[in-house]
Order: C-alpha cells, then structure tokens, then sequence
C-alpha cells in the first residue's frame, strides 16, 4: 500500500488500450497515439480532437475544416469524416 491506503497496481492492473489516431486532409496529417479504458471512450477522444483542430482552423479563417479521422484500437479500424465550418450571416 501506498500512503493514504492506495493500492499499488502495477503488476496486478491491466494496462489500459492503446489506440493510435490519425488526422489528415489536403493540408495536413497528424498521428498520435494515447489510451482509454474502452473502444468508445477511445473514439469520443479521437472525434473531440479532430473537431478542436476544426474550430481552430475556422477561428483563424478557413471557411471550412475537413479531414479524414482513423482510429485504431488493435486490429480494428474505424473511420470517420469530420468536418467544421461557419458562415458569417449579414447583420
């Protein structure tokens, strides 16, 4: 036990997934990789990520962010399409 009554986990705790995330569009690709307790959590991270670099891009003055999102959690493979964009409307 640690201090404070924590069990210490190492050698009986599983480790937690590992998944990678690839981005990428015309512009650009970005690789990463990271870990969640599950394959949905995995994904939620993943779209939250692609998203973020969408609202950057159209804070900065694209009209339109898009790109190509993979996640991969082992053998399996999802892919998505996330794209952001914004249109100024006449006052």
């Amino acid at each position: 036990m640690l201090a404070g009554g924590t069990l210490r986990c190492a050698a009986r705790c599983p480790a937690m997934p590992t998944y990678s995330i690839t981005i990428i569009n015309d512009e650009f690709e970005t690789s990463t990789n990271a870990e969640a307790a599950d394959d949905a959590l995995a994904i939620r991270d993943a779209l939250q990520g692609a998203l973020q670099i969408g609202v950057e891009q159209v804070v900065g003055g694209a009209s339109l962010f898009a790109a190509e999102l993979t996640v991969a959690i082992e053998e399996r493979r999802r892919r998505f399409v996330v794209n952001v964009s914004a249109s100024a409307l006449k006052w």
